[in-house]
């Protein structure tokens, strides 16, 4: 099975400052990349592993904001949590001691309460109708005004798709659900969602989920499908069942303090960069699902595809309980529901 391969040319400058600065040399891995004393040196850092969506996006934006600059900005750019984790990160983007990261939904709702609200289970049908609705005109501009006055800048967004996978036993319907033991993203509303499913959702790492899957511990986990295949559940799940409850947003985030700190036309360099790696994150990102779903299949793993209309009426409560307990919760989900009927998805 051919894995998608990163075809962009890697840029990774590794120094000992952060954010935004000026330096001369860099060394990475023992290659040497020449810098002048009027660059601007910018930290991208992120939580995935180099072969992922974050990477793809970075190392475009590293090379095109580079060549566009003639060298007057060069990207170091940080992956698997070396800059530390998403909440770390977003607090020096706000400093301005970082510059660029990717960000998912729980860091990001401990600044925007009102996020919250894309937690509803069943709220987008697909990821390409999540995509559409969170670069509308209306919830896209509530976003950004939100972030702007935390200090970040939205650059774009990338969406996945988390689904249950089960060691022994298929998710055919509302009924399979019961009593599972599931670990899932430990926020409030992903707990009140799968209990109303009919399972048990366990709080455990996610890096102690293969060993609990194995032992029986648990009897699964959400999980994308390039998780399954790339932490190797494969291995221990007789299925992989497309339940979609929740797409999971992931906002790439810019330091508005840096921002603010540039030119008009290094600005502009930056958001079309940013626009054009996103592109090709989320290329990467549909290319990267369907393949692993394939290698799921030559590698035993059932795929389940159950009729999801039980699985929607089984959260109706609980979709209504975040829109109450979602400061101005109403009004985004309206503006949400608006821009779905717009999207025609």
């Amino acid at each position: 099975m051919k894995r998608f391969t990163l075809l962009l040319t890697t840029i990774l400058f590794s120094t000992g400052m952060a954010g935004c600065s000026s330096n001369g040399e860099n060394e990475t891995s023992g290659e040497t990349n020449e810098v002048s004393d009027e660059t601007t040196e910018m930290d991208f850092g992120h939580v995935l592993v180099e072969e992922s969506t974050y990477q793809v996006t970075a190392e475009h934006m590293a090379e095109s904001i580079n060549e566009a600059t003639d060298g007057e900005i060069a990207l170091n750019i940080f992956p698997h949590s070396q800059l530390g984790s998403e909440t770390t990160m977003l607090d020096s983007l706000i400093q301005g001691s970082q510059t660029f990261q990717f960000a998912a939904l729980p860091a990001l709702e401990d600044m925007i309460s009102e996020l919250q609200i894309m937690n509803i289970p069943y709220l987008f049908d697909s990821t390409e109708q999540t995509l559409e609705v969170l670069n509308g005109e209306v919830v896209g501009e509530m976003i950004s005004e939100e972030l702007e006055e935390q200090g970040l800048v939205d650059l774009g967004w990338i969406v996945a798709e988390r689904n249950i996978f089960t060691a022994s036993e298929p998710i055919e319907s509302l009924e399979d659900m019961q009593s599972q033991n599931l670990r899932v993203l430990q926020t409030p509303s992903y707990i009140a969602t799968y209990e109303a499913l009919g399972a048990q959702p366990t709080g455990i790492d996610y890096g102690e989920l293969y060993m609990a899957a194995e032992q029986g511990v648990v009897d699964g986990g959400d999980v994308t499908p390039e998780q399954f295949i790339d932490d190797r559940f494969v291995d221990i799940a007789d299925y992989y069942n497309i339940t979609r409850v929740h797409q999971q947003p992931l906002l790439l985030v810019m330091s508005k303090t840096v921002y603010d700190g540039l030119t008009p036309e290094q600005q502009e360099i930056i958001t079309e960069s940013a626009e054009q790696g996103i592109e090709l994150g989320v290329d990467f990102y549909y290319q990267s699902f369907e393949e692993s779903l394939e290698e799921m299949e030559e590698e035993g793993t059932q795929i389940i595809e159950p009729n999801l209309t039980e699985f929607q009426e089984a959260t109706q409560d609980v979709t209504e309980d975040i829109i109450e307990n979602t400061p101005n919760g109403q009004e985004w989900y309206d503006a949400i529901q608006e821009e779905i009927e717009n999207t025609n998805l």
